[in-house]
């Protein structure tokens, strides 16, 4: 009969790494019973607050557009803020159109004047009007309509 080596012999170079892949296999392993035990929330709840964070998102975006009009920055740097106030507003628009579709309107309706049932002009805002001010080359002296 042969001498065979012993499988639960192991060298002493392999006993480090064995080992360190029992630890890490340990942690792998808490971690993913840890996952699986936190409370889900409903999908209602996982819609809203995906809906607050892009608000404060686009709050933010509005903020900064806001103050680089404000404090008279370069055409360029008001270009680039009305961008990322448009993107992050595209980022909740399909659901606040569904529930407040006035606020869609207000913000991204058509740049046209209207007239309400009392014969009253409405003059339009939001970020089509904006942007007309602000597109091709935004000229400092349209600055006051730009913080309408």
């Amino acid at each position: 009969m042969i001498a065979t080596p012993s499988s639960s012999t192991t060298t002493p170079a392999k006993q480090p790494f064995r080992r360190v892949s029992t630890i890490l296999f340990g942690l792998g392993l808490a971690a993913l019973v840890s996952w699986l035990l936190q409370p889900q929330l409903a999908p209602v709840e996982r819609v809203r607050t995906m809906y607050e964070i892009q608000q404060t998102a686009l709050d933010s975006a509005l903020a900064r557009l806001e103050r680089a009009v404000d404090t008279r920055q370069p055409g360029p740097i008001i270009q680039t803020a009305f961008r990322e106030a448009r993107t992050a507003y595209k980022q909740s628009e399909w659901l606040t159109a569904y529930y407040s579709p006035l606020t869609t309107k207000a913000l991204n309706g058509a740049n046209i004047l209207t007239v309400d049932d009392d014969y009253r002009t409405i003059n339009p805002q939001g970020f089509q009007v904006l942007e007309e001010l602000v597109f091709p080359e935004y000229d400092p002296a349209n600055r006051a309509d730009a913080l309408q």
